[in-house]
């Protein structure tokens, strides 16, 4: 399967990201959310 990950916020979607992340990109992507 396709790596995703989901994001919620009281209990809606609020970010996804479909695909493999390096941890770099995965930081950012968090950090945005954050």
């Amino acid at each position: 399967g396709i790596p995703t990950l989901l994001v919620f916020k009281n209990g809606t979607v609020e970010a996804t990201k479909v695909g493999a992340l390096s941890k770099a990109q995965l930081v950012e992507f968090v950090e945005g959310l954050v």
